[in-house]
C-alpha cells in the first residue's frame, strides 16, 4: 500500500493534528504535493484559524483579523509572504522593481499606513512653509497624491500617523518644532481624490497649547481614538515627565504624572488601555514598564470638564516589568546609543533593536502582546528573549534614519561610515528578526556595494517601510521619493 493510501485512510482529526505539527511553509508545500492535503489544506478554515500560527507579517486588510479572512484568502497571503521572507533573507536582496515618485520639497520624515499610504511630510523649497502630503503607494508605478495640507510652520514638526478605524481617513499628530505656544495638532484628513490642497485649518480637530498643558511633547503613539503623548518640563536644570491622554472623538485630555529613572522614553499604548513605558535604566540596561491605565481613560471620557483636574494623578505602580541584559562597556557608555520601538498599533507585540554603539547590537523581543481579540497578554521572566548580531559596516559605522516594522519583524537603515584617510561610505541596510518564536537573526546589506542608482545615499533624509510587502521608501532632500520592491 503507497504512502498516499495510507493518507487517504486516515480521517480528518487524524490529519488535523499531522498538521499541527508543521510549520506554515511546510503546510504550503503539501499543499502544493500532496494531493490528498491539497484539498483539506486548500477548503478547510479551520486549520488556518484554529492550528497553524503564522508568524510571518501579512498583507491584511485594514482592520482585518486573521479570523475574518477564509483559509483560501490565508493561504495566498502567506504565500506572498513567504515570498518576501525569502527574497530578505538574501545577502544582499534582490531588487525587483525600482520607481521615482517627483515629490517636491526637502522630504524630512515618512510614515508608511498599511495596506498602501505613504504620509510624508516636507519643507517646502519656495516658501517658509511645510507640507503634509498622503499617497497611494498600492501600485508604484502609479503612485498617486491623494491629499495635501499646507502648514505655515518654519519648522518642520515631527509626527505620528495611524489610520482611522473607517479606513478612510488619517489621524495625523504633529509636535516638536510647531510654532509657541503650541505643542500639540491632531488633524482627522480624508484620503479623497480629488480634493484641493488646504491650509492647516480645514481638518485640525485638536490643538493644545503650553498654557493648557506645560511642557514640550517628545514622543507620541496613536491608539484608536486615543493619543498618549510623554511631555517634558524643566525647572533649574531638572526634568519632570509627564503623559498627556487625548482622546480625539471627544477633545477631552488629561494628564499624568511619573516617575522612573529611565532616559530616551518612548510610550506605546495597547487596545485595552496596557500603557508601555520604555527606555534605557541608568543608560545601561533596556527597561519596559507595563501599566493598566484603563481606569485613567475610562474617567477622561466620562468627565464632563475638558480641562484636566490641578490635582496631580499619579500613573501608579506597573504591573509588570523587564529589562534587557544589553548592557554596553563601559567605554561606549553614552556614546552615541540609540534604540528603535516597534509601532504595536498594527501588531500584537513589542519589539526593540538597541543600537549599542559598539561591536554588537540588539534585537530584543519583549514578552508582552495582545491576543486576537485585543486583550494584553504577558509572561513573567527573568530576562528578555536578546539577540546579537553586527552591523554590516562594523563598529565604526553609525546607523541613521531607522525604519521598524510594526510587527518587529523587519527593519531598515543607512549606515554611514567614516574611515581616516577615505571619504564617508553609506549603505543600506535590512534586518530580519525572529517572531516570538526563538530564530535567527538576518542583518546584511540591502544593496550591493557599487550598484549604480538613480541617486546618492547620502541624499536620503528618511525612509519608510511596508514589512508585508518588502518594500522600502526612500525620502530625499532633492525633492524625490524612491521605492524599492524587493
Amino acid at each position: 500500500m503507497s504512502k498516499e493510501s495510507l493518507l487517504l485512510g486516515l480521517p480528518d482529526d487524524v490529519l488535523f493534528h499531522i498538521v499541527a505539527h508543521m510549520n506554515v511553509e511546510e503546510v504550503i508545500s503539501f499543499h502544493q504535493t500532496c494531493r490528498v492535503l491539497h484539498a483539506l489544506i486548500g477548503s478547510t478554515d479551520y486549520i488556518w484559524h484554529n492550528i497553524l500560527t503564522i508568524d510571518l507579517p501579512l498583507n491584511l486588510p485594514h482592520g482585518a483579523r486573521i479570523h475574518s479572512l477564509s483559509g483560501s484568502e490565508l493561504r495566498q497571503l502567506s504565500v506572498q509572504a513567504l515570498r518576501v521572507d525569502h527574497g530578505w533573507r538574501k545577502n544582499p536582496a534582490s531588487l525587483k522593481a525600482l520607481n521615482r515618485i517627483q515629490h517636491r520639497g526637502i522630504v524630512g520624515e515618512m510614515k508608511y499606513l498599511p495596506p498602501r499610504w505613504l504620509v510624508t511630510m516636507s519643507r517646502v523649497s519656495e516658501s517658509l512653509g511645510c507640507a503634509l502630503s498622503i499617497w497611494d503607494c498600492d501600485d508604484p508605478n502609479k503612485a498617486e497624491k491623494v491629499q495635501q495640507v499646507s502648514l505655515n510652520t518654519p519648522n518642520q514638526p515631527m509626527i505620528s500617523v495611524a489610520l482611522a478605524e473607517d479606513g478612510l481617513h488619517a489621524l495625523v499628530v504633529m509636535y516638536g518644532r510647531l510654532p509657541r505656544p503650541e505643542i500639540l495638532r491632531v488633524y482627522f484628513i480624508p484620503m479623497q481624490r480629488g480634493l484641493p490642497s488646504v491650509d492647516n485649518h480645514t481638518y485640525l480637530i485638536s490643538r493644545i497649547t503650553t498654557d493648557e498643558v506645560p511642557g514640550s511633547v517628545f514622543d507620541t503613539h496613536i491608539c484608536g481614538k486615543t493619543i498618549s503623548c510623554l511631555i517634558a518640563r524643566f525647572s533649574n536644570n531638572l526634568a519632570t515627565y509627564h503623559i498627556l491622554f487625548l482622546d480625539t472623538q471627544t477633545g477631552k485630555y488629561r494628564t499624568v504624572d511619573f516617575d522612573v529613572p529611565q532616559s530616551a522614553l518612548r510610550v506605546r499604548l495597547f487596545p485595552d488601555s496596557f500603557l508601555a513605558l520604555a527606555g534605557f535604566e541608568n543608560n545601561k540596561s533596556l527597561h519596559l514598564r507595563l501599566y493598566n491605565v484603563a481606569s485613567l481613560l475610562q474617567s477622561l471620557r466620562e468627565s464632563p470638564e475638558i480641562r484636566p483636574s490641578p490635582a496631580a494623578t499619579s500613573l501608579g505602580e506597573p504591573y509588570a516589568e523587564f529589562s534587557s541584559s544589553t548592557d554596553p562597556p563601559l567605554l561606549l557608555l553614552g556614546r552615541g546609543r540609540e534604540y528603535e520601538l516597534s509601532n504595536n498599533c498594527n501588531s500584537n507585540t513589542i519589539a526593540a533593536i538597541d543600537f549599542c554603539g559598539g561591536m554588537i547590537d540588539y534585537f530584543l523581543r519583549f514578552p508582552v502582546y495582545s491576543n486576537e481579540m485585543g486583550l494584553t497578554r504577558y509572561q513573567d521572566q527573568e530576562e528578555v528573549p536578546t539577540y546579537p548580531f553586527n552591523r554590516p559596516r562594523g563598529a565604526f559605522a553609525t546607523p541613521g534614519v531607522v525604519s521598524f516594522g510594526d510587527t518587529g519583524r523587519r527593519a531598515v537603515w543607512i549606515e554611514r561610515r567614516l574611515d581616516f584617510d577615505d571619504a564617508p561610505t553609506w549603505a543600506l541596510v535590512k534586518g530580519t528578526f525572529p517572531s516570538h518564536r526563538s530564530g535567527p537573526v538576518h542583518v546584511g546589506l540591502l544593496l550591493p556595494d557599487h550598484m549604480a542608482l538613480p541617486f546618492k545615499l547620502e541624499a536620503c533624509l528618511s525612509t519608510a517601510l511596508d514589512e508585508a510587502r518588502g518594500r522600502v521608501y526612500l525620502g530625499l532632500y532633492t525633492g524625490e521619493v524612491y521605492i524599492l520592491d524587493f
